[in-house]
């Protein structure tokens, strides 16, 4: 949802009382104070702390065979970051940006179990206890262009680096035993540490995160009118007339 707010103010290229960059900065702030308590208008669920009383994942082919499920889960901190740069560019359409989330919390409860089966082998997994995950310092960067499409806009050259300072980990319960446990929550950070930092891992992350971003932004680009995208982006960003009057979009 962030990130839609962020679209919509591209849209706004008339705005007097603020300038474009400005006024994304405003109602990013707007939205910041909205995460809490969310926003039917909107169309969001609280989102500080984000909460899902269940949740559940399953994977089964030849060889793998998982199921895993989460309850309580809640993660603290999506309205804990920091804007370093944010600038739009209106001769290209092109927003670059850099944000950084200080801390993001994932805790909750999880059950799991699984089987991995080759020629040889056979290994069983399974786990039941508490989930709690922190990264630190998650940064955030890179750009894309917001073009015409249709009725609708479309996001384009979509780019992101990712980075992370740290990671803590301490789940309870892997295989019921304290080692296999301490072993699983020293992996875990490592791997989240090396596979996002690492630079020859930077195309894969972006890549994931690609596919599950532009094809859904641009699907909810794409059912909203021009219209609707002014009052979405004047109603957050705070934009007024020249009488000091809040702005709504005007159809006549």
């Amino acid at each position: 949802m962030l990130l839609f707010i962020i679209f919509g103010l591209l849209s706004v290229s008339s705005i007097q009382a603020l300038t474009i960059n400005e006024e994304i900065r405003e109602a990013i702030e707007s939205f910041k104070a909205l995460m809490p308590s969310g926003s039917e208008s909107l169309g969001f669920p609280p989102l500080a702390p984000y909460q899902n009383e269940f949740l559940e994942f399953s994977y089964d082919n030849t060889s793998i065979r998982s199921y895993f499920n989460l309850t309580d889960f809640t993660v603290e901190g999506l309205n804990n970051f920091d804007i370093k740069v944010l600038e739009f560019f209106k001769l290209t359409s092109k927003l670059t940006y850099d944000l950084t989330f200080n801390e993001i919390l994932v805790m909750g409860k999880y059950y799991g179990n699984g089987n991995l089966t080759l020629p040889g082998l056979d290994l069983e997994a399974y786990g039941l206890g508490d989930v709690f995950l922190l990264l630190q310092e998650l940064r955030l960067n890179g750009s894309f262009r917001l073009l015409p499409n249709l009725k609708g806009l479309r996001m384009t050259h979509f780019k992101i680096d990712v980075s992370l300072g740290n990671v803590v980990s301490k789940f309870t319960g892997i295989l019921h035993n304290k080692y296999a446990t301490l072993f699983f929550n020293r992996w875990l950070e490592e791997f989240l540490s090396m596979g996002i930092n690492d630079k020859d891992n930077q195309q894969i992350v972006s890549d994931t995160i690609h596919d599950f971003v532009v094809p859904r932004v641009n699907g909810f680009l794409a059912n909203y009118t021009l219209a609707d995208l002014f009052k979405l982006v004047l109603g957050l960003g705070g934009g007024s007339n020249t009488n000091g009057e809040r702005v709504f979009f005007n159809d006549d």
